[in-house]
């Protein structure tokens, strides 16, 4: 597993806080080209369209 990858897995948060600034921090490390590549697929544009 890369790296990266394996800052967000396999983790035991301590309580409810934490949950939350590990959720946040996750979305905040999202770079829109990364979001993007996600986001481009085939079968979402036939949903969407």
């Amino acid at each position: 597993m890369r790296e990266k990858a394996a800052r967000y897995t396999h983790r035991v948060l301590d309580g409810y806080d934490a949950i939350i600034k590990a959720c946040c921090d996750a979305w905040k490390a999202l770079m829109p080209e990364r979001l993007r590549s996600l986001t481009n697929q085939p079968w979402i544009q036939k949903v969407i369209l």
